[in-house]
């Protein structure tokens, strides 16, 4: 990554160019702990230049944000190009950057009143683990419900008939985890139904046809008709109260098991009483 250095008043500009991916972070966090080391604490990232993002560039650009806001500043973004902007917007981070369409605009937000508008408390505890990093991040205070549809007795008993399928539009549903189908009508795939999830109006599932391949369907909008057919399915009616964002320490990556168990042991820490979901 190639990164260049300005001063403007008492605002450390840097402009970037290249990819913002696990090894260039590294590099962009390098240079900023030395700046940090010389007393810069206000930082303005000009990421024009940039054409991809991931999810350890996210996890360095928060790291940087906490740490200049600990100190009594803080670190805009400006001219965020579109990928990394669509990054951003996918895993939920334009609540926790603002991402100014022009340098100006950037360095104004620093000599205006509220210009720490975006809560650093957002961004949330993180903590350094065995099995990686993982951060948690405050979502909504509104309590959440859990509706099921179908039995799933019926269906792993071989009792599950066409008069028991529930058909419910996708559009009405975020997320869910059940058994079912994608079809124009209950009768295109009663035979071959399979596990089937829902996860911010996009649909994945596995038919029982013996290929054990999987199908999806990527919605583009919320203003659609297509209906899924289920035998059981549990809908989560609500938003998430905490999103969980984990990188892994291993480059293997590590077992689904192994995940749920830390993240059942960090929550008895952090929240004892705890009774409620984990998805």
């Amino acid at each position: 990554m190639n990164i260049r250095q300005d001063k403007i008043k008492d605002v450390d500009v840097l402009y970037l160019k290249g990819k913002l991916d696990a090894f260039q972070a590294g590099e962009l966090k390098e240079q900023i702990n030395t700046m940090f080391d010389k007393g810069s604490y206000k930082f303005v990232l000009n990421m024009e230049g940039i054409d991809y993002l991931s999810s350890a560039g996210i996890r360095t650009l928060l790291l940087i944000k906490k740490k200049s806001r600990k100190l009594g500043g803080d670190m805009n973004l400006a001219c965020v190009a579109s990928y990394p902007l669509n990054v951003l917007k996918l895993a939920g981070f334009l609540n926790v950057f603002t991402c100014h369409e022009t340098l100006t605009d950037a360095l104004k937000e620093f000599n205006e009143q509220g210009s720490t508008k975006n809560n650093i408390a957002d961004i949330g505890d993180e903590y350094q683990t065995e099995i990686g990093v993982l951060q948690f991040r405050k979502g909504s205070d509104k309590t959440a419900k859990i509706r099921i549809t179908g039995s799933n007795d019926d269906f792993l008993r071989a009792k599950c008939t066409r008069e028991n399928i529930c058909s419910e539009q996708l559009s009405n549903i975020h997320y869910s985890l059940g058994i079912g189908a994608l079809g124009n009508k209950v009768e295109d795939n009663f035979d071959c139904m399979g596990e089937l999830m829902v996860i911010g109006g996009s649909v994945v599932w596995l038919p029982t046809d013996g290929h054990n391949i999987p199908d999806f369907l990527i919605t583009a909008n919320s203003e659609n008709t297509i209906e899924v057919h289920t035998a059981f399915n549990i809908i989560l009616e609500g938003d998430f109260n905490e999103i969980i964002r984990y990188h892994c320490n291993n480059q293997n990556g590590i077992s689904l098991h192994s995940l749920y168990k830390e993240l059942f042991r960090l929550t008895k820490i952090r929240q004892p009483g705890f009774k409620g979901m984990l998805g």
